[in-house]
Order: structure tokens, then C-alpha cells, then sequence
């Protein structure tokens, strides 16, 4: 059971719990700790104030907080991680049946057969648990390995709170919890970032080897357009809309006016056509457009229409704009190689 402390103490009144005699010094109940194997004097005070009167090896249970901290070297210091004002790392825990040598200030020593835990201080181990395992500041105790505030306890390093508990990182919202990075929402996750269907997953919007992504099989950038070819061509040439409207011309024979035909008429709408022309030694020119057969007025591009250049690859491009039932074409050139 939790320690029950009477309200409204008085300086210097006692009280018996968790199988411990405590003393009210006036900011905090204290106890005599156990000596273990250490040279004894230390106390235990729970309260949330830093006790005023201290001696090297007492502890300080801060009731706010549920932080245990050690008095030594002049300052309190967090025992188990070294924080606290002053602290100066982690401890080193020993779980054995005899006192370890060789320690540093603050390490911690767990007798596996009595289950005390001292601190060793001032070249002593100095206990810091009742005897027993089953004590307040026992292995099982609220303040113990799987107490609350231990281990293992709501807070712990398991506990809810602690590196593997509910929000802790390897918890529901934790690092690899449900909502986290690699979780179902995550990043990593079903529907993340690079999830099943995230951004980068096979129905995202840039899935690089989704079905439907952006760059997937019918995603838009794995878009194809139908090319259509045609040789030695010359005069009126027609290109219907229905077939392709990219068109590629090679051994031209001679200047050529495209004609493109099935085009649908539904208005407010701009139709694009684009002719490969790969020029020999004598170039050839697209010199006129019609349309299902009726000339068309080219605006090109600078006012200027082009003419083709000897063994260059040339890019013509034609929109035809329609609106209010009627055609506008606009046209430019570009040559290559």
C-alpha cells in the first residue's frame, strides 16, 4: 500500500507506515534508512521541498514528482541518472550477493539475496531500502523496481509513461507506436508518408513503384502518348485527330501543308498536334494548316513563319483554340541537333 502521512503534522510529530517509523522535521516526513552494508545515518524525507537538514547519503522523495534524489558532494543529485543540481552521470547498477569494489560515488548495489539497494558514497555503501523486497522502497514496493515510480512501474522505463509504455517510445503514440513514425499513421506506416496509401505508396500521388502513383503504370508521369509515322511526304498531308496527335515525318519530300482532320468541335477547348520533322540535306518547312480540309491563318510564333535547316531534328507544334465555334492556330518551331 502507498505511505500515509497525517495531514497538518506538527514539527516533530511521528507516524507508523509501510512498516516505518517517520518524523515530521517541519518541511518533510523522515526516516532512518537502512544501513545495508554501509555505515548507516542517512534518512529518507518525502515531501516537495528540498529537506534543509541533510546528511551524506540521505534521500529525497519528492512527492510532486515522484523523482529520488541522493545527498552528496554538497548538492542533490539524481542517484539513477545523474541529473538533478550537480549530478554527475549514471550510476552503475551491480545485482550480486556481495558489496562490488572498484565503484564509483553514486553507483548502486542490488543484493540479490535480500533484496537491499545501497548507494555507494564517501567509500561506503550506504543502504537505501527497508530489509526485504516487499518494503515501501522494496524491489516490489511503490517506489521499487515494479512499483509505480520504479522499473517497471506506471512511469518506469516499462510503465506507461516510460520508454516502452503507452507514450513512450516504443508505445501507441510512441516512436514506433500506432501513431508514430513507423506506425499505421506514421511516417513508415499503412497510410504515411511511404505507407500503402501515402504520398510514396502504391496509390499515392508520387508512388515510384505504386499501380496508381504518379510515376506508376497509370500514374501521370508513366503517361504515353501514341506516335504515328510518316515517309516521303509532301502537299496537303493529313493528320487525323482519331489516330494520333503526334506525328513523326522522316525522308520528307517536300514542303508539306498538315491537314488535321477529325477534330472535335466542342467549344472552349484548345487541341495540341506535334510534327517530328527529321530533315535530310535539303530541308522542308510545314508551309500551311488546315482544318478538315479549310485553311487556317497561322499565328506564328514572332510573327515569323519558319524554315526548316539541313539535317536538323525540328519540332513543330500547333494549338488549335476553339471558341465561340470558331478555330484560332497558333504555331511555333524549334530545331534540335
Amino acid at each position: 500500500m502507498p505511505l500515509l502521512f497525517p495531514s497538518n503534522p506538527t514539527n516533530g510529530q511521528t507516524t507508523t507506515t509501510g512498516g516505518r517509523t517517520w518524523t515530521y522535521n517541519g518541511t518533510g516526513w523522515t526516516t532512518p534508512l537502512a544501513t545495508g552494508g554501509g555505515s548507516g545515518g542517512a534518512s529518507v524525507t518525502v515531501s516537495n521541498s528540498a529537506p534543509v537538514t541533510t546528511t551524506i547519503g540521505s534521500l529525497w522523495l519528492n512527492d510532486n514528482t515522484g523523482e529520488m534524489t541522493a545527498y552528496y558532494g554538497g548538492t542533490w543529485a539524481d542517484f539513477l541518472t545523474g541529473g538533478g543540481s550537480g549530478g554527475s552521470g549514471g550510476a552503475v547498477v551491480t545485482v550480486s550477493s556481495t558489496s562490488p569494489i572498484g565503484q564509483l560515488e553514486g553507483a548502486l548495489w542490488l543484493d540479490q539475496d535480500s533484496g537491499d539497494l545501497s548507494i555507494f558514497l564517501g567509500n561506503n555503501w550506504i543502504g537505501i531500502t527497508t530489509s526485504g523486497s516487499v518494503g515501501e522502497m522494496g524491489a516490489t514496493g511503490p517506489i521499487g523496481i515494479t512499483g509505480a515510480t520504479g522499473i517497471q512501474g506506471n512511469i518506469g522505463l516499462t510503465g506507461a509513461t516510460g520508454v516502452q509504455g503507452n507514450i513512450g517510445p516504443q508505445g501507441a503514440t510512441g516512436i514506433q507506436g500506432n501513431i508514430g513514425p513507423q506506425g499505421a499513421t506514421g511516417v513508415q506506416g499503412n497510410i504515411g508518408l511511404q505507407g500503402a496509401t501515402g504520398v510514396q505508396g502504391a496509390t499515392g500521388t508520387a508512388g515510384t513503384i505504386g499501380s496508381t502513383g504518379a510515376t506508376g503504370a497509370t500514374g501521370l508521369v508513366s503517361s504515353a502518348e501514341t506516335l504515328s509515322t510518316l515517309t516521303t511526304s509532301s502537299g496537303v498531308v493529313p493528320h487525323s485527330y482519331s489516330v494520333s496527335t503526334i506525328w513523326h515525318h522522316s525522308s520528307i519530300a517536300g514542303n508539306i501543308t498538315a491537314n488535321f482532320t477529325n477534330v472535335p468541335t466542342t467549344t472552349n477547348q484548345v487541341i495540341t498536334f506535334v510534327l517530328f520533322f527529321y530533315q535530310g540535306a535539303t530541308p522542308y518547312a510545314v508551309t500551311g494548316v488546315q482544318i478538315e480540309g479549310v485553311a487556317q491563318t497561322v499565328n506564328w510564333f514572332d510573327n515569323i513563319a519558319p524554315t526548316g535547316t539541313a539535317n536538323k531534328k525540328e519540332i513543330y507544334s500547333f494549338s488549335l483554340v476553339r471558341v465561340n465555334s470558331a478555330w484560332t492556330v497558333h504555331g511555333t518551331m524549334s530545331s534540335f541537333g
